[in-house]
């Protein structure tokens, strides 16, 4: 047998043995595939300031859902409640919690009376009721 030929059936033996597999385990593959992609998806850390406020929300799970957050706060005249923060929040922890979307985060107020970052909190709870800033 000259080598070409046993480097052709190695080949096909080892691609056989990975289509047998993927057969074998097809139904794990897609919600593998899916935590994978979530856990991906999760990664980072950003955090948010509030225009004219000393409230801030820091979110682990990365840009995409601190651009969802400004873009939900727009307000009726067109202007962004919320501004990307450059410098690490500060503040007292007013709460913390996991969003419906698997999202971790932590508002921290640096306010007299914590008005907004109560606020904030509130609005992180139950996002339809919409944050006035």
């Amino acid at each position: 047998m000259n080598k070409d030929m046993k480097s052709t059936i190695i080949t096909v033996v080892v691609l056989s043995g990975l289509g047998l597999l993927l057969l074998l385990f097809s139904p794990n593959i897609l919600p593998l595939s899916l935590n994978l992609i979530s856990s991906i998806r999760h990664m980072g850390t950003c955090s948010l300031g509030v225009y004219g406020a000393a409230a801030n929300i820091t979110l682990t799970g990365g840009e995409s859902e601190c651009q969802s957050i400004r873009e939900l706060s727009v307000t009726s005249d067109g202007k962004t409640v919320f501004y990307v923060m450059s410098t690490t929040p500060t503040g007292n922890v007013i709460c913390e919690g996991d969003t419906q979307d698997g999202y971790h985060y932590i508002v921290k107020d640096t306010g007299l009376f914590d008005i907004v970052g109560n606020d904030l909190c509130s609005w992180m709870l139950h996002p339809t009721q919409g944050f006035s800033g």
